[in-house]
């Protein structure tokens, strides 16, 4: 019997269909490979690289897995027993790490250790003092390096731990306060509806009502949001190197403005607002009566992400926020990530949670910031009211987060859809239900699935803002069950003479181009050869047969004579 001979490149595809879909494609923040060489690999290694996934996101180190991805297999004893390796980095992290290990056997000879690393609700390390985090370097690709003490504060603000805008800073003194500033801030109180209760209070007790100050044996000490809000521009400079803001301006590869913004945080705020409105240019409609005004930009949402951008940034960075307007439209960029729990998956659903929770407090008791937390919320209402895309967080990192209004025209029929809806309503339409109308609007035509992927809304929630939406008529579903498609409402279309296609929409999957046909001239009133070979996507000769048809059948009646004739309904 002669036994057949496998070459070496047949045994290796065979190996990679076998692991195909068992582990990542590629080292992420959360993911990290790691080769068993024939001496074994170093616990050190291991025990560093399980603190850095704690002190970051959490994630998972695979050891059998060379840095390319393929499969080398685990070798040394302790790293192929789960238990042993859970119990070794345990027994080597303060405080000790609670991580899971599982084998994964990739065929008889290979297997790979995944070890599943939770997120730390502190700061970890070490058993012999090293602090170590995980991080993207500046060419996009993952490290494990050391955590300095600079940034522990950060981290622990990340996690909910601390609030750096309560804290005080050394050498920082009452007199440190601008009352100029103070006077700006009762101006903002006044004409943002604030709290009406902090208009009559005298300056010292403001600013205790307010968190500005704490009380000490040597007087009234500023909080950092107290230098942050009322602090004189030099010993901000000083105090806080990070605070501030730059405005740009492109056209192209020209830079029509590069500013630096003044401190403090209000006199900041106020001069990026006017420098935006005087940007913002308006497109206006008439809906009834009323004549209305569109911006490119909704001002709404530009606040909103303006006012996040300052509260939720990481004031131990020395970069400053950014707002950036181009040709492509407008970028607001804020230096640390997103705060622990936040994801761009959850944006819309996870409980409010800011990195500066007093510095967030005071701007919304001053009304500028969103009082129920959910300012997200304006943001992405801003946008979607028009008939805009939503707007984009995915260039957000674990160094900045970086929202992006994309320039583009208002959808105008849209917009009238939701303005009213709202009249029918008596109230703001919720942004939930914008959300899903958007999804919907530029997919076209999207099923319960399509819609909870676009949207990233929990099922349940989901369904019954569909539903709502359906029975209200903005929403028009089509089929039966979980299998149904959704487009919207015939009125958006017949807005904007597109019934040809809202009826090519609302049939597809339709046995008979005779029902379709029919349907176009029951919501037009009338149908021509050239509707229906658009409708179907046929030539006119076969769209003519078609007609004769319905004709000859009794069910449309023709006017007029050759190719300037009319169908209507008999």
């Amino acid at each position: 019997m002669i036994t057949p001979v496998i070459s070496r490149s047949t045994a290796m595809t065979e190996l990679y269909e076998a692991q195909k879909g068992l582990f990542p494609e590629r080292e992420t923040l959360t993911v990290e490979f790691k080769s068993d060489p024939k001496g074994g690999l170093k616990n050190d290694v291991v025990v560093d690289t399980a603190v850095g996934f704690a002190n970051a996101e959490g994630g998972t180190l695979f050891i059998g897995l060379n840095d390319d991805g393929s499969v080398g297999g685990v070798k040394s004893p302790k790293w192929r027993n789960p238990e042993l390796a859970v119990a070794y980095i345990a027994s080597h992290s303060v405080p000790p790490i609670t991580a899971t290990a599982e084998i994964v056997r990739v065929s008889d000879a290979l297997e790979v250790l995944a070890i599943h690393v939770p997120k730390a609700t502190g700061i970890v390390a070490t058993n012999d003092g090293k602090l170590m985090k995980r991080r993207i370097k500046a060419d996009g690709t993952p490290e494990t390096s050391p955590l300095f003490p600079q940034e522990f504060i950060s981290r622990l603000a990340e996690i909910g731990r601390c609030d750096y805008s309560s804290m005080t800073l050394p050498n920082t003194t009452y007199d440190d306060f601008d009352a100029n500033e103070r006077q700006r801030l009762r101006e903002f109180l006044r004409d943002n509806n604030g709290e009406k209760a902090l208009m009559d209070l005298e300056d010292e007790d403001l600013d205790k009502a307010l968190g500005l100050v704490r009380g000490s044996p040597e007087g009234l000490i500023p909080t950092i949001a107290g230098i942050l809000i009322l602090g004189k521009e030099r010993r901000i400079r000083q105090l806080l190197p990070g605070a501030g803001a730059v405005f740009q301006h492109l056209a192209g590869t020209d830079v029509l403005a590069n500013e630096e913004m003044p401190l403090p945080l209000l006199k900041g705020f106020q001069a990026l607002l006017d420098r935006f409105n005087a940007r913002n240019s308006e497109t206006e409609i008439t809906q009834g009566l009323a004549r209305i005004a569109i911006p490119t930009f909704s001002e709404q949402a530009f606040r909103e992400a303006l006012v996040n951008a300052f509260c939720h940034r990481d004031y131990t960075i020395l970069n400053r926020v950014s707002v950036r307007l181009s040709d492509d439209g407008l970028e607001i960029t804020s230096p640390g990530g997103f705060v622990s729990g936040v994801s761009l998956e959850n944006l819309l659903t996870v409980e409010p949670h800011p990195r500066n929770g007093l510095l967030a407090d005071v701007l919304k008791r001053l009304g500028l910031a969103e009082r129920t937390g959910r300012g997200i919320d304006r943001i992405f209402e801003g946008n979607l009211l028009y008939g805009r895309p939503s707007p984009d967080y995915s260039e957000s990192n674990s160094d900045s987060v970086r929202v992006f209004f994309p320039k583009c025209d208002p959808n105008i029929p849209f917009f009238q859809l939701i303005i009213e809806y709202q009249k029918k309503l008596g109230s703001r339409i919720s942004v939930q239900s914008l959300i899903v109308l958007s999804a919907v609007l530029f997919a076209k035509r999207l099923n319960f699935a399509g819609i909870a992927a676009a949207t990233h809304i929990p099922e349940l929630r989901l369904k019954r803002h569909v539903e709502t939406l359906v029975e209200d008529g903005l929403l028009e579903a089509r089929g039966n069950g979980r299998e149904r498609d959704f487009i919207l409402s015939p009125k958006f279309y017949k807005a904007q003479k597109r019934v040809i296609e809202h009826v090519r929409q609302a049939g597809i999957g339709a046995v008979k181009n005779e029902d379709l046909i029919m349907q176009l001239v029951q919501e037009q009133g009338n149908v021509t050869r050239s509707d229906v070979a658009a409708l179907l996507g046929v030539n006119p000769q076969i769209a003519y047969r078609l007609l004769k048809k319905l004709v000859e059948d009794g069910a449309l009646v023709r006017e007029g004579a050759k190719r300037l004739s009319v169908y209507r309904l008999a």
